[in-house]
């Protein structure tokens, strides 16, 4: 009988399913705003931007099936939310302020 051990970093597909099923949570800071892709479509955007030298404003949040992602994005909205408000009176305070006389 021969050892059949896995290299490091191969997924067990009878165990763990498919990492290309899976579902990425992305967000960015710019839009302050969620994203919800398969990875394989991430991975594909990913060595896209790479082979085009541009950065990418998306950090992944989380991975995993869709119902697991969907709850990370309930989880975590009111922050996104709460940002939007103080991102909101931020800029009505700024609008508010009287301008200083030019000299």
């Amino acid at each position: 009988m021969t050892n059949q051990t896995q290299p490091t970093g191969v997924e067990d597909r009878n165990s763990h399913g498919d990492m290309l099923e899976r579902w990425v949570l992305l967000w960015s800071q710019r839009q302050n705003a969620f994203h919800i892709e398969p990875l394989a479509r991430m991975l594909d955007a990913n060595r896209k931007a790479f082979a085009e030298d541009r950065s990418s404003d998306y950090v992944v949040l989380e991975l995993g099936n869709r119902e697991v992602v969907d709850a990370a994005a309930d989880a975590l909205r009111p922050v996104i939310h709460a940002r939007e408000t103080a991102a909101a009176v931020l800029a009505g305070i700024a609008q508010t302020r009287p301008s200083e006389p030019s000299a």
